[in-house]
């Protein structure tokens, strides 16, 4: 006889949802999605959206949960979110092993997932925006370079303010992510002195609608910088926005920062070396730093290094083959063989730089630029023409 018939009329139906979840999630899950779970839940923002590795660290989520506790998933396991028992509430466990940078994070329940947001974890622990600090005149002080502040701009109108000490000729680097964290805000950076004349002020970087600031110090001093935006996408109404999902990063560094290399990229096939451009960089400028890394594989686009001595990681291109810069390329009445990518300047109005390349006839080629993509002010266009100077193919976005 069956052994089932001589169960319980309730204990099938319990055995056979285990052995329906089987090889697609334990029993565990199994019976929890069967539980009444109401609507999925929406998670707009964590806050604060960076944590430090190594730590626990209590955070709040922005959005609709109707049945709680929810269930969380991240990108690595040693990034763990536990609901606490107040709705909307974790406490966010990264294990020490944690690559630093940006996690995909979502929350679900029997009914459906979140959209997926962003949780930074980063190597030491973020700055805490510190109330009231909306007066330029009261900012939170901000006690040594480099800093991150976790900050949010919870309502309509609000202006946060920060204080830094810069010495003569220290130059400030100060970034704001919020765009690029799927925040609802185009921020904007705004430092001002103690009496609150304007000094410096940027909207959008050039690469999107995230704020960066470079100003040197004319004379020593304590110095505010201020963050306020719009909402995005823009409205109807022109004022400062906010709300509990407009989250922000904001980086703050005195000390050596590289804004790019010298070429741009390194080659996939491994280490190279490169020249460093930025500010506060002291011995470092003008000196070659071997890039020691790869060999990469072709599926990877760039590469992100930190160069040493420097306070921010920069993420370069990889090439498929030589890394040039324009005074450097071989010039060959045959032409070089592709692949290989060339770091060059336009100086000038009306300046045309020219790099001679042999193919084979019926070859397919991809010629690119890139330019504003890595955050430079250039609206580039780009021509092929044969040895008699005649235009084959022209393309300018």
């Amino acid at each position: 006889m069956n052994p089932l018939r001589r169960r319980p009329a309730d204990r099938a139906p319990r055995l056979l949802a285990c052995l329906l979840a089987a090889g697609l999630v334990p029993c565990a899950l199994a019976a929890r999605a069967a539980r009444p779970s109401g609507a999925a839940p929406v998670l707009d923002q964590l806050h604060p959206v960076a944590v430090p590795r190594g730590a626990s660290t209590p955070v709040a989520a922005a959005g609709k949960f109707a049945v709680w506790p929810v269930d969380a998933w991240t990108d690595d396991p040693g990034l763990v979110l536990r609901p606490s028992t107040e709705n909307g509430r974790f406490t966010v466990e990264v294990a020490p092993g944690v690559t630093t940078g940006p996690h995909l994070v979502r929350v679900f329940n029997g009914s459906g997932a979140s959209a997926l947001r962003f949780l930074v974890v980063t190597a030491e622990p973020p700055v805490a925006e510190s109330e009231p600090n909306d007066d330029y005149a009261k900012p939170q002080r901000i006690d040594r370079l480099p800093a991150t502040v976790a900050g949010r701009l919870a309502r309509n109108g609000d202006v946060y303010s920060y204080a830094v000490t810069l010495a003569a000729g220290q130059a400030l680097v100060a970034t704001v992510q919020a765009y690029v964290l799927g925040s609802p805000l185009d921020a904007v950076l705004r430092l001002v002195d103690a009496s609150g004349r304007e000094l410096a002020v940027n909207h959008d970087n050039g690469r999107n609608l995230d704020p960066r600031l470079r100003w040197t110090a004319p004379a020593a001093g304590t110095y505010v910088v201020q963050v306020f935006g719009f909402a995005h996408p823009a409205t109807a109404e022109v004022r400062f926005a906010g709300s509990d999902a407009s989250v922000y990063l904001l980086h703050l560094s005195g000390g050596p920062q590289v804004n790019h290399t010298l070429p741009l990229g390194v080659p996939r096939a491994g280490a190279g070396s490169v020249w460093l451009a930025g500010w506060n960089l002291g011995p470092l400028a003008g000196r070659e730093v071997a890039v020691e890394a790869g060999p990469f594989s072709p599926r990877a686009r760039d590469f992100a290094w930190r160069p040493p001595g420097v306070e921010n990681t920069l993420v370069l291109p990889l090439g498929e083959g030589p890394e040039w810069l324009e005074q450097t390329f071989p010039v060959s009445a045959a032409g070089h063989p592709v692949p290989f990518a060339v770091t060059g300047t336009i100086g000038t109005a009306g300046e045309e730089d020219s790099y001679r390349f042999s193919a084979d006839q019926g070859q397919s080629l991809v010629l690119a630029v890139q330019s504003a993509a890595l955050g430079f002010p250039l609206d580039a266009w780009l021509a092929v023409r044969d040895a008699a100077g005649r235009e084959l193919a022209r393309n300018d976005d």
